[in-house]
C-alpha cells in the first residue's frame, strides 16, 4: 500500500488476476490482466497492465470490474457471460458502463453480480446454475432482479455461485451453492433463497474465498465456515464446517463501511 494512502477494495479469489485500490479515496486505479476488458481502459486489445492505470470518474467504491461513482450511479465493465454485467445482454465492455438504478453497494464475482439500491432493496443478475441469484429458481437474469421484497439490505457478498447478505438489523443471510458447507446451514444443500445464518443479529461484514467465508461481528469476534483447504479458516486443522465456528480472538475488524 504505497505511501499509505491506498486503501483495499475487497478480498478476491486469487484465481482471478486483476486488481483495484484507491488513491485519494475517489480515484480508482486497476492494473494486472485485462481479458475482456476488465480493467476499464476501453482498450480493444485488451492489453494487461503491469502499473496502475486510471479508471475515470470519481469513485465511491468498487472492485474488479465493478464501481459505484460518488453520484449514486453504478457502473460495470469486464466479460459480459451469462449476462453478469446486468445490461440485458451478453456482450462485454472495455470501459465502464452504467447499470440503471441509484445504488450503495455492489459486489461481483465469477458470471454473477448483486446490488443494494439506495431505498435498501436487493437486486441480483447473472448465471443462476446454483440458485445464487435468490429469485427461487435457477433461471439465468441478463438485467437486475429484485430478491424478495424486503427494503433491509444494507450490505452484500458475492460468493462465487452464493451471496450474504446482511439486514439492518444485524441478521447474516445466504443462499446458493452449498456443496462445501459455505451456506453456514450445517449442511450441503443448495438454498434458492436467501436463509438466514443462527439467530444472532450483531453481524459487521462477511467475505468469501475458494467455498470457504470468515465474518466479523459489532463484538469484535470473527467466524469462519465452509472448506478448509491449508486451514484457511483457522481453527489449527483442516476440517471443513458448515456452520460458523469461532476464530481466535476478540479484538479483529474490517475496512468494509458500516
Amino acid at each position: 500500500l504505497r505511501q499509505n494512502t491506498w486503501t483495499l477494495g475487497e478480498w478476491y479469489d486469487q484465481n482471478y488476476a486483476g486488481n483495484v485500490s484507491y488513491l485519494e479515496a475517489q480515484d480508482l486505479y486497476m492494473w494486472g490482466s485485462n481479458s475482456y476488458g476488465k480493467l476499464g481502459q476501453n482498450s480493444p486489445d485488451n492489453s494487461d497492465r503491469s502499473s496502475p492505470v486510471q479508471v475515470p470518474g470519481n469513485w465511491s467504491s468498487a472492485g474488479v470490474a465493478y464501481g459505484i461513482k460518488m453520484s449514486g450511479d453504478a457502473y460495470i465493465w469486464g466479460r459480459g457471460v451469462g449476462g453478469r454485467l446486468g445490461l440485458n445482454n451478453n456482450a462485454s465492455r472495455s470501459s465502464p458502463t452504467q447499470i440503471p438504478g441509484n445504488w450503495k453497494y455492489i459486489s461481483q464475482k465469477q458470471a454473477n453480480a448483486g446490488a443494494i439500491r439506495t431505498d435498501g432493496t436487493l437486486w441480483t443478475w447473472g448465471l443462476n446454475n446454483n440458485g445464487q441469484l435468490g429469485h427461487g429458481n435457477k433461471t439465468t437474469q441478463s438485467s437486475p432482479k429484485q430478491v424478495g421484497s424486503a427494503d433491509t439490505w444494507k450490505y452484500l457478498n458475492a460468493g462465487g455461485n452464493w451471496f450474504q447478505g446482511i439486514k439492518t438489523d444485524g441478521t447474516l443471510w445466504t443462499w446458493g451453492q452449498n456443496t462445501q458447507g459455505q451456506l453456514g446451514q450445517n449442511d450441503r444443500l443448495e438454498r434458492l433463497e436467501p436463509v438466514q445464518i443462527g439467530t444472532e443479529n450483531n453481524w459487521k461484514s462477511v467475505q468469501s474465498n475458494q467455498y470457504s467465508n470468515i465474518a466479523v461481528k459489532t463484538d469484535g469476534t470473527a467466524w469462519a465456515w465452509g472448506i478448509n483447504e491449508a486451514g484457511a479458516l483457522m481453527q489449527n486443522n483442516r476440517t471443513k464446517y458448515s456452520s460458523p465456528v469461532q476464530i481466535p480472538g476478540t479484538d479483529w475488524d474490517t475496512t468494509v463501511n458500516d
